[in-house]
């Protein structure tokens, strides 16, 4: 059983770990670092958070998180 009680859409394989769910780690950690070095530079901020906003995209995209996951760790690396 996952954290959200359901399986991420790529789950299945045994020795891996893509079907670990909420929250996307990879996400939390490129809003993470924009939110960071938007701190330090904030003439940057905007291509910063569109870049890590790809990121989540992608997570999305390739078929390894739900949309929920991916906003779940936006918002927890935004905490």
């Amino acid at each position: 059983m996952k954290a959200a009680g359901r399986a991420t859409p790529s789950a299945g394989e045994l020795w891996s770990s893509s079907g670990i769910g909420l929250a996307s780690s990879h996400t939390a950690v490129a809003f993470g670092a924009a939110l960071m070095m938007s701190k330090l530079h904030p003439r940057y901020r905007h291509m910063l958070l569109a870049l890590a906003a790809g990121c989540g995209w992608q997570r999305v995209a390739s078929g390894a998180h739900y949309l929920s996951d991916v906003a779940a760790a936006a918002i927890i690396a935004w905490l």
